[in-house]
């Protein structure tokens, strides 16, 4: 499929792309048996009003930049592709067909090393809830609002990229990429009549041993004390051509 088909522009989703995702990645029109893989090269030329005593950043020069920022490699879709079937037969494969994935490595041609990047396992199923018909699932992911259906949350908004090369504010709150590749999270969602959203789980620091062996440079970051629960709610409601969102959503850190 054209990438239209799921996305209205670089991240945000259609409802097609949004019941991608609340499916847990599992769709699929079984027309392959290429594994669903993408890749995405973000080169960049950077010019600054006044240069960078030293180098902009190791290998630089202090203006006038040239870099490949990133090259990801995306995995999106059932986690065992298109090979349930062959590889575990029918019956089990139905079950294993409910179990998705999104996972981003990442080549940072700034700091040049390879990380994680978004990573998010899911099973998702569809059933009713008290008579009302849902789709529901559970998940575990790396980076705090990775699941938001919408992808109009910190994981995935605005500004969708930037110079790493210029000076950009400093100044953020912890949800907003701070914790990112850090951490952890266990939850479960569910979308209620197409139109009410919830999403509960809690996120906890990873080990320092587990976060350099997936590339994440545990000094000196954030640490979460404990357990911090992750919260959202949403009301969708179509609305002439378009599709309205009214949500919140937090994390208590």
């Amino acid at each position: 499929m054209q990438c239209i088909a799921c996305h209205t522009e670089f991240h945000l989703l259609t409802d097609m792309g949004r019941q991608f995702k609340l499916s847990g990645f599992t769709m699929s029109a079984d027309e392959t048996d290429l594994p669903p893989l993408a890749f995405m090269f973000e080169p960049s030329f950077t010019r600054t009003q006044s240069g960078h005593d030293g180098g902009a950043a190791p290998g630089f020069g202090n203006n006038n930049n040239y870099a490949m920022d990133q090259i990801s490699i995306f995995y999106a879709g059932r986690l065992f592709g298109p090979y349930a079937s062959k590889w575990f037969g029918a019956d089990t494969s139905a079950f294993l067909n409910k179990i998705g994935i999104f996972s981003q490595t990442t080549y940072d041609g700034v700091a040049k090393t390879w990380s994680w990047d978004n990573t998010e396992l899911r099973y998702a199923d569809v059933g009713t809830i008290t008579d009302h018909a849902a789709t529901y699932g559970f998940y575990l992911n790396n980076n705090p609002t990775l699941q938001d259906p919408w992808n109009s949350t910190p994981a995935w908004g605005f500004p969708f990229s930037g110079s790493k090369l210029a000076p950009t504010p400093a100044a953020s709150t912890l949800i907003d990429g701070t914790l990112a590749g850090q951490v952890g999270e266990l939850g479960v969602y569910a979308m209620i009549d197409s139109s009410f959203y919830v999403d509960v789980g809690g996120y906890r620091t990873l080990g320092t041993r587990f976060q350099r062996a997936v590339g994440v440079d545990p000094s000196g970051e954030t640490q979460i004390a404990g357990l911090a629960p992750y919260w959202r709610i949403a009301y969708t409601k179509p609305v002439g051509d378009a599709t309205w969102e009214l949500g919140a959503f937090g994390l208590a850190a």
